[in-house]
């Protein structure tokens, strides 16, 4: 992974997920954050991260075709991961699903655009993209990333790993910072 999200790992794991995404995932970890999160307004940013994290695996995870499996554990086929950490600085969101070859390059567009902005920058863009009022056919307008980077505050960090000619496994990753 990219820059300072090699430390993930010291970090206090609050969630590891990995399968099939669903609505009861998102409601756990959203209960997850009342519960250790005492300052309202990082809550409240959190559980905006955290669903649209979820929504992204929900709405653009790919599966092999045709049967095919990746691994020798065909159960690993269909599984997305959500994992969230936390110190005394900082929560981590990082999310894993497999994509294809060709989802590569809109997702880089897309978070390299985004995280060319300023602060200003990012609000306009938000704001030209709800205008635009365009739905892909996966009926999402493409504001998740942008929402991500506005509540976070931080660059997005991505990553992808070949598992084969079309199919590559996603990593994404934020940081929301915990100061106020």
């Amino acid at each position: 992974m990219n820059q300072p999200d090699q430390n993930i790992f010291n970090e206090k794991v609050l969630m590891v997920y990995k399968g099939e995404v669903t609505h009861g995932l998102l409601t756990s970890l959203l209960e997850s954050f009342e519960e250790i999160e005492p300052e309202r307004m990082i809550r409240k940013k959190c559980f905006n991260i955290a669903t649209e994290c979820i929504e992204n695996l929900r709405h653009h995870a790919t599966h092999p075709l045709n049967g095919e499996t990746i691994n020798t554990n065909p159960s690993n086929n269909r599984s997305s991961m959500v994992m969230v950490t936390r110190d005394d600085h900082h929560y981590t969101f990082l999310t894993c699903n497999f994509i294809t070859l060709k989802d590569i390059e809109r997702i880089t567009n897309k978070i390299d655009t985004i995280n060319s902005f300023d602060e200003a920058g990012l609000r306009q863009y938000y704001k030209d993209t709800m205008a635009n009022g365009s739905m892909s056919s996966k009926g999402t307008a493409g504001l998740g990333f942008i929402d991500i980077a506005r509540k976070s505050g931080n660059k997005l960090n991505y990553e992808f790993h070949k598992i084969n000619e079309d199919i590559y496994y996603y990593s994404f990753f934020v940081r929301l910072d915990r100061v106020i």
